[in-house]
């Protein structure tokens, strides 16, 4: 049976959705999950490619490198911020990338810097500053720091975007996934190394989690793609963050407070303005070539 792309958007978000719950039940260093979270897609993906016998990367430029690079970073902020901040928080953040990306194209790129993008870069910073305010400053150091690494995975996320964008034109969904966790294993190899090793139970769960986002969420997001336009694709990509706050409540008991209802919700129209302004500027290109 077929199933619908729409459903397996949702799904997908769904899944993505469930990364929070999962680092916090796990309660490992975070060099150590973003060591699983990592190796594990780069272990599936190159079996299929060795079944294959095909390739896994040719001819990897410098950018794509310095992409691979920065994504591992961001992995490594975004354990910290789930580590240390509420799920709801965390992923709400995580959406301010959108507006990171507006902006950069704005400054470095040399994009034209429209209303509607202008509006969703104030909307962000408006919902990063009441988020922050954590109703009446009521937010621990750890909160803090926490959603200061989420913003800052967010950020380094949004460059990475642009720079994957690009190279994707000549390379398939599983090419790019495989080399960007290559070499962040690599990276967190040596690192994660010189902690404890994990349970048994611990390094399962681990797996699951790792293999269930970086291989099944992503095969499943990049498969509806072929039936399904990027920009619809997007707007039901954002079901995740009322599926992570979903599992925030349900198994931990998290809250909606006052800064992330209204922090949420300028941060969530900043990115859906900022997917709207850019699916404006992929017709206006589009009617130009035409």
């Amino acid at each position: 049976m077929k199933l619908d792309p729409r459903l397996k958007v949702l799904t997908a978000a769904l899944i993505f959705g469930s990364s929070g719950a999962f680092i916090k039940h796990l309660e490992m260093p975070v060099a150590l999950i973003t060591l699983f979270r990592l190796s594990v897609p780069v272990l599936i993906i190159g079996c299929y490619f060795a079944i294959k016998k095909q390739k896994p990367v040719s001819g990897p430029t410098g950018a794509l490198i310095a992409a691979s690079v920065l994504n591992a970073l961001r992995m490594g902020l975004y354990f910290t911020g789930y580590t240390y901040t509420t799920i709801g928080r965390g992923v709400i953040l995580l959406y301010t990338w959108p507006a990171f990306a507006a902006l950069y194209a704005a400054f470095f790129l040399k994009e034209r810097l429209t209303p509607l993008r202008g509006v969703g870069i104030l909307a962000a910073m408006a919902g990063l500053a009441v988020m922050f305010s954590g109703a009446g400053h009521s937010l621990s150091d750890m909160d803090a720091l926490g959603m200061a690494a989420m913003v800052l995975s967010a950020a380094v996320y949004a460059v990475t975007v642009i720079i994957f964008k690009k190279e994707s034109i000549r390379r398939t969904p599983w090419e790019m996934v495989f080399f960007q966790n290559l070499i962040g294993a690599a990276i967190f190899l040596p690192i994660a190394a010189l902690g404890s090793a994990p349970s048994l139970k611990g390094a399962g769960t681990a797996f699951v989690y790792a293999a269930l986002i970086g291989v099944v969420g992503f095969g499943i997001f990049f498969s509806s793609l072929k039936e399904l336009s990027a920009s619809r694709a997007s707007l039901l990509a954002y079901m995740e963050v009322p599926g992570g706050l979903a599992f925030g409540a349900l198994l931990f008991g998290e809250s909606l407070s006052m800064d992330i209802i209204i922090g949420g919700f300028f941060i969530l129209f900043a990115a859906l303005t900022a997917g709207r302004s850019e699916k404006r500027s992929t017709e206006e290109i589009e009617k130009s070539e035409n």
